[in-house]
């Protein structure tokens, strides 16, 4: 996917990530020199492998951020309703096909979120 983007995109100044996993090595690639990477979660796992060549030769820079002040929060509730975001829904699933629904995420074959209804 990294490369496709690359593709369609160019190169990127700043990377936010909330999923960490395999995925790391992909946005590494996708920086340009001195670009950042920031990054708040780990949904797709620890990354096994962090690329400490691209990291130096590109003076890659990585930053570990959580949710902020209960002020900033409030700021990001009132931007979220003053311009209507609302997010992406990937798919929706029954709670009895939960384990299904995580072996989608676990694939990485969903794009937004992925809702449990529970009846």
């Amino acid at each position: 996917w990294a490369q496709e983007l690359a593709k369609l995109a160019g190169a990127f100044d700043l990377c936010v990530d909330s999923a960490g996993g395999e995925g790391w090595a992909g946005l590494c690639d996708l920086l340009k020199p001195g670009g950042r990477l920031v990054f708040f979660g780990v949904t797709r796992g620890v990354p096994k492998d962090i690329p400490m060549r691209k990291v130096f030769f590109k003076q890659l820079s990585f930053l570990g951020t959580t949710m902020g002040s209960p002020r900033d929060f409030q700021a990001m509730l009132d931007f979220v309703q003053t311009h209507r975001l609302r997010p992406v829904i990937d798919s929706a699933w029954p709670w009895e096909k939960a384990e299904e629904a995580c072996q989608r995420m676990e694939r990485g074959a969903h794009t937004g979120k992925i809702v449990l209804k529970i009846s």
